[in-house]
C-alpha cells in the first residue's frame, strides 16, 4: 500500500510538471488569462491575517495548537532547502 501510494504521488507531481506550463500557455493564447505572482508586501498581509487566525484557533483548540507547532517546527527545518528551490529559471537576461 506504502509503495502504491508513494508512486502515485510521485506520477501525480510529475504528470503536473508536464501539463501545466502548456495549459498555461494555452490559457493565455485562448482567453487572454494573465498570470501573476502576488508581491511580497501582499504576501505580508496575508500571512499576518492567517498567524492572527493561527493564534487565536491555538487557543482555543489544544488539538490545533500541537498540530500548528509541529508544522511550523517543519516548516523552519524545511526553509533552508524551500529557499534553493526558488531560483530565477534563468541567469542569462
Amino acid at each position: 500500500m506504502e509503495t502504491a501510494c508513494r508512486s502515485s504521488l510521485a506520477r501525480s507531481y510529475v504528470e503536473t510538471e508536464a501539463v501545466n506550463p502548456g495549459a498555461m500557455v494555452e490559457m493565455g493564447e485562448k482567453y487572454g488569462v494573465v498570470t501573476r505572482r502576488w508581491t511580497d508586501d501582499q504576501i505580508a498581509v496575508f500571512e499576518a491575517a492567517w498567524n492572527e487566525v493561527v493564534a487565536e484557533d491555538s487557543a482555543n483548540d489544544p488539538l490545533f495548537a500541537e498540530i500548528t507547532e509541529s508544522y511550523n517546527t517543519w516548516r523552519k527545518a524545511y526553509s533552508k532547502w524551500g529557499a534553493a528551490q526558488a531560483l530565477k529559471p534563468t541567469y542569462l537576461d
